[in-house]
């Protein structure tokens, strides 16, 4: 043994680690997932917006295009700050389950409280979602017009 965990057995330690992962796992990955698809509709409405405007210089339908300069990347901005803090808050919350486990050292990768960092991450994801909304009901909005 490494004489930090004598009372524990190795194999114990990796069934628990494997379970612990497993459980977290289930819990973000539906946010992750969702994260994702604000990157592609932020990313994709970002270059569509940078399209229309490159080749359809001129052209009056472009008049007011220029707002989703603001939507799409202040949206794809607020998803990257919501992943930073949903992956810190995952990590936290498995560093603070295997110090409770092995009570073995202090935790110095995470200073804040883990579902406080995953509510300020869900506060930008919401951010981000809510950017992208009102982009798309921009572009209906402006769609009806043409």
């Amino acid at each position: 043994m490494d004489g930090k965990r004598d009372h524990i057995p190795d194999e114990e330690f990796q069934k628990w680690l494997a379970n612990e992962r497993a459980e977290l796992n289930d819990v973000f990955d539906p946010l992750f997932k969702g994260l994702n698809y604000l990157f592609v509709a932020h990313g994709a409405g970002l270059f569509g917006a940078i399209t229309l405007v490159k080749d359809g210089k001129g052209s009056p339908y472009n008049h007011g295009i220029t707002i989703f300069f603001y939507f799409f990347p202040i949206g794809l901005i607020t998803a990257i700050i919501s992943y930073i803090y949903f992956t810190s808050a995952r990590l936290g919350l498995f560093i603070r389950a295997s110090e409770r486990y092995e009570k073995t050292h202090p935790n110095l990768l995470m200073k804040s409280n883990p579902s406080t960092t995953a509510y300020i991450g869900l506060v930008f994801c919401a951010i981000s979602a809510i950017l992208l909304i009102s982009a798309l009901i921009l572009i209906s909005i402006k769609a009806r017009s043409l």
